[in-house]
């Protein structure tokens, strides 16, 4: 990795980076998103979420709907229920 990244040996979606959520580690798909009301899903750098030990991997991330700005960027998220 990275100078400064660490991957979990055991959890390969966890990591830690000093430059990160205070140097804490996290989940890299913490969230999952949807811009077309649900129908599909994907992760990017927002989905990282911090997390404390000790940590049991959830089944899965919470998903959220979005809504961007005429440049693409995320400007709103509401938590999904599934409904």
């Amino acid at each position: 990795m990275a100078d400064g990244i660490f991957r979990h040996r055991r959890c390969p979606s966890v990591f830690r980076d000093a430059g990160r959520f205070d140097g804490k580690a996290y989940r890299i798909e913490g969230k999952l998103f949807s811009d077309d009301g649900g129908e599909t899903w994907f992760s990017n750098r927002d989905s990282h979420v911090p997390i404390e030990f000790p940590y049991s991997v959830s089944d899965k991330p919470k998903r959220y709907l979005v809504e961007r700005d005429s440049e693409g960027n995320i400007v709103r998220e509401t938590e999904y229920d599934g409904g």
